[in-house]
């Protein structure tokens, strides 16, 4: 009942508003996380420029609908075989620290050992996309001009979209490489780039070329064999004509592709005219942080010796509750092995009463981040280094001490470590107490890290006063509002995609007539005179 007041109150909504605005859609994958702010942000400054914009995201365990001047619609997530309790709870709400965020913590990777089960939730997100009254009656009531995607992990919502024949902008989220990137026409080159599982760096020799390449060929099989072939079996009957597109050919249609990154966050890469590279979409100066929390800033007040940040980000969603407790207590040990003290993501109900000590150590299951980083006696960021969280780090001038956790992240890792602006914990289970208060300690004290990580601080500023990011992503969208299509800037070349099937099938008839010889040579010598 609720739905269906709220897609009235959108329909009407819709009409009395800024007849000059255009409507534009959104599309968030199952697992939005911490991207749910930053898309809202986006529309809600396309708002403020005149246009109706309409958010769809899915229930997700501890991110209720905030308040906002876009229309927000959230669905629950349908799981009809209930073969998907291990991420999705009864209430149809995705879950995080049901499971994947302990493997994601204990694995670095969404899908490993284990998570052999998590296929389940791309038929989820298809079955919810495509059976969804309140999406039907959406498209049916509502002529939307222009949608942007959030591509990451949703090839289900892409492939739903394009049904509907509309422009299509594309955003991503992360470092661009590797996943749906390897099969843009428009994505990065791996010869240049290093895919996020490499920790190549850069400065890659031959044979981590040749490695990244491999790497590159098998996240490309794997995207459109595997994750490609799940929402290939969905379609809508009655549109786009007797047939339908296929995945791997969607691509060529986006319009543009907005990245949250850059060439200061990541080795960088030459990208196509439709690439527009857009950091700093989260970040925030200081005349417009409001520290809201008094205990907070109070605490940071009375530690003039320095503070160092630990925060996890969206990762650490219940306080980094699915941490062991075995690390919880290195960590914090090593945060009282130095002068300084510490304002930590970690719920206080979940850690040890035996390693409080509330005159060094301020516990929350959430942070004003920015706001920390910010003060002038935050010395160390101690982070998972999600995207945002490095560009804010970078952006407020804070050496960071980088504990990747999964995907791109330790991507981001190598390149503070390259460009000596911090230092890596790359063996989280492997690495000590006194260990950590070793590096805490270098990375607040070295001449080194404080004067590069200045350098990139006052570039990023620089280039953020020059181009305001969210000015420019309503730029480039009205461009294609106006324009119905960027295919003038396309790229038109045979992308390295066809070299990769190539190379597979050759792989495969190898394999084929090596097994066959084999099989004849193993028959020849059991039963003799067989050939």
């Amino acid at each position: 009942m609720i739905m269906q007041w709220s897609l009235k109150l959108l329909l009407i909504s819709t009409w009395v508003w800024n007849i000059q605005g255009a409507n534009i859609l959104f599309i968030h994958p199952l697992f939005a996380g911490s991207h749910v702010s930053l898309l809202r942000t986006i529309g809600e400054h396309l708002v403020g420029q005149g246009h109706n914009v309409t958010i769809i995201s899915f229930k997700q365990v501890g991110a209720p609908l905030k308040s906002s001047s876009t229309h927000q619609i959230q669905i629950p997530i349908v799981d009809k075989l209930k073969t998907c309790r291990s991420y999705i709870n009864e209430k149809g709400e995705f879950d995080v620290n049901l499971k994947l965020a302990r493997s994601l913590w204990e694995t670095g990777a969404f899908l490993s050992y284990q998570t052999t089960d998590l296929g389940c939730m791309a038929f989820c997100h298809c079955d919810t996309l495509f059976e969804s009254q309140t999406l039907k009656d959406l498209m049916a009531s509502v002529k939307f001009e222009l949608v942007l995607v959030d591509l990451k992990g949703n090839e289900c919502g892409f492939k739903w979209i394009s049904f509907f024949n509309l422009p299509t902008v594309a955003f991503w989220g992360l470092s661009f490489v590797s996943g749906n990137s390897n099969l843009m026409r428009a994505g990065p080159n791996p010869f240049q780039a290093p895919q996020i599982s490499s920790r190549s760096g850069q400065a890659m020799g031959f044979f981590n070329l040749i490695r990244n390449f491999y790497l590159f060929c098998f996240d490309y099989i794997v995207v459109r064999y595997i994750q490609y072939g799940i929402s290939d079996m969905y379609s809508i009957e009655g549109l786009s004509g007797p047939t339908h597109p296929w995945m791997e050919d969607l691509y060529d249609n986006l319009d543009m592709i907005f990245v949250a990154s850059g060439p200061l966050f990541e080795a960088p890469r030459q990208v196509a005219p439709i690439v527009k590279q857009i950091p700093g979409l989260t970040i925030k100066p200081e005349s417009k942080l409001n520290f809201s929390n008094v205990d907070i800033f109070d605490f940071l007040e009375r530690s003039p010796q320095g503070v160092v940040l630990f925060s996890l980000g969206q990762t650490g969603v219940g306080g980094g509750n699915y941490i062991t407790s075995e690390f919880k207590e290195k960590l914090i040990k090593g945060v009282l092995g130095t002068p300084f003290n510490a304002i930590m993501h970690l719920d206080p109900d979940l850690v040890d009463f035996t390693l409080k000590d509330p005159n060094r150590l301020f516990f929350g299951k959430w942070l004003p981040n920015q706001e920390i980083l910010a003060h002038p006696n935050t010395r160390v960021f101690l982070s998972h280094v999600g995207l945002a969280s490095f560009q804010e780090a970078m952006f407020h001038n804070v050496p960071i001490l980088a504990m990747p956790t999964f995907e791109d992240q330790f991507e981001i890792a190598k390149a503070i470590e390259d460009r000596e602006i911090g230092e890596v914990i790359w063996d989280k289970a492997a690495i000590t107490s006194i260990e950590i208060s070793h590096k805490l300690v270098a990375v607040a004290n070295n001449g080194k890290y404080l004067g590069n990580m200045k350098q990139h601080s006052k570039l990023f500023r620089t280039l953020l006063a020059h181009s305001p990011p969210l000015e420019e992503i309503s730029f480039w969208m009205e461009v294609v509002l106006e324009q119905g299509s960027m295919n003038p800037i396309k790229m038109r070349n045979t992308p390295l995609n066809f070299l990769v099937d190539c190379l597979f099938f050759l792989c495969m008839v190898l394999i084929l007539v090596f097994g066959f010889i084999l099989s004849r040579y193993i028959l020849s010598i059991i039963k003799p005179g067989f050939i």
